[in-house]
């Protein structure tokens, strides 16, 4: 198993209080799997996320039974131990990558660094598994030799490339044109097609065992989607990299996840593989989100489907279900506690009252 989470909570002070935006999150993840994560904004996604990674702000307070990377626990790694995790085991890529991406400096130098930070770091810019190593989305697996380049980031002799060489060869593998004349130009002088195509490239740039996209194709429109996402899983493929998608559209990952996790007010409502969830969904909130989802099929005289109410906020610690307020299925224990897990088969399961008193969903 690459990664283990059991009963993650997220604790941020807030003036005199404090706040949970992800409060009993629980998750598995195997080598090679496509996970996607679904939820409205405030759902507690991103935040999940950048828990596993190291990436929340310093008061903030991370706990959980299991937080497991490779079997490393990752609940009490310093600063210094996170840093050499990030890039080239766990990498991540940002919603938008114009803030992800440093305006004062060109495109190409900024994978250039990535690079040379890794081989310091590591002796290796890339992640090495059995003595090889990856070079460029659809390349094969290199074996390490004087003469390629995965030979010549380990300081063997004979080889010209340089990391600049290979930053130019990793922005032609994700299909930027005119490589070399990419490399010199700023964030800016690139479209947002292009920017995204940018950080999937420096997220794979190492080959890392686990890469997570928190939402790679927002304000992109839906031809950019399908093609960034599917480069994306090109990427991940070749590398035998697991993937986390972060999505608030459940229709981009129907077709490229392997299992769903449906997350509302920062707690899972729903977990099981695409069919389960498509074919027969069992919480409320599933329902409501799958109803929701333009279809060809439907009149075009009739209303698009919308969920009644507005989202939790995130200042609100849940005694209840977070979906009890616009819940049209709910039922009088609803009112009493938190659902407990009801498990529909050994991957579906569900936080549910009608689920868990043995009622049928």
């Amino acid at each position: 198993m690459l990664l283990e989470i059991e009963d993650l909570q997220v604790e941020i002070p807030y003036g005199k209080m404090n706040v949970y935006p992800v409060s009993g999150v629980s998750f598995s993840l195997e080598e090679g799997e496509v996970l996607g994560i679904i939820g409205e904004s405030g759902s507690g996604k991103s935040m999940a996320m950048k828990a596993i990674m190291g990436l929340l702000p310093e008061k903030a307070k991370v706990s959980a039974r299991k937080l497991l990377f490779q079997e490393l626990d990752l609940r009490n790694l310093t600063e210094k131990e996170y840093l050499s995790l990030r890039g080239s085991q766990i990498a991540m890529i940002f919603q938008d990558p114009m803030t992800a991406l440093n305006p004062l400096i060109p495109i190409g130098e900024q994978l250039r660094e990535i690079f040379e930070r890794q081989r310091k770091k590591n002796g290796s810019p890339v992640r090495t598994k059995d003595k090889e190593a990856f070079s460029g989305i659809n390349a094969p697996i290199q074996p390490l030799t004087a003469g390629n380049s995965a030979g010549a980031f380990l300081g063997i002799k004979d080889s010209k490339k340089d990391s600049k060489e290979r930053a130019i060869a990793l922005l032609a593998s994700v299909g930027i044109p005119n490589p070399e004349e990419k490399y010199k130009q700023y964030p800016h002088e690139f479209s947002g097609g292009m920017r995204q195509r940018v950080l999937i490239a420096m997220a794979l740039s190492c080959s890392p065992a686990l890469l997570i996209a928190d939402e790679p194709t927002t304000a992109l429109d839906v031809t950019l989607q399908a093609q960034i996402l599917d480069l994306l899983l090109e990427g991940v493929k070749a590398r035998s990299t697991s993937l986390i998608l972060i999505s608030h559209d459940l229709s981009l990952v129907k077709e490229r996840c392997k299992r769903i996790l449906i997350l509302y007010g920062g707690k899972v409502m729903e977990e099981g593989r695409v069919e389960e969830i498509f074919q027969s969904p069992k919480h409320p909130y599933t329902k409501a989100l799958l109803a929701a989802i333009p279809s060809m099929e439907k009149d075009k005289e009739e209303a698009l489907v919308a969920i009644e109410g507005n989202p939790p906020s995130i200042l609100k610690e849940f005694t209840l279900c977070p979906f009890y307020e616009r819940c049209k299925e709910r039922v009088d224990a609803c009112q009493a506690a938190l659902p407990k897990e009801a498990r529909i088969s050994e991957t579906h399961r569900v936080f549910c009252h009608k689920l868990s008193s043995g009622e049928k969903a």
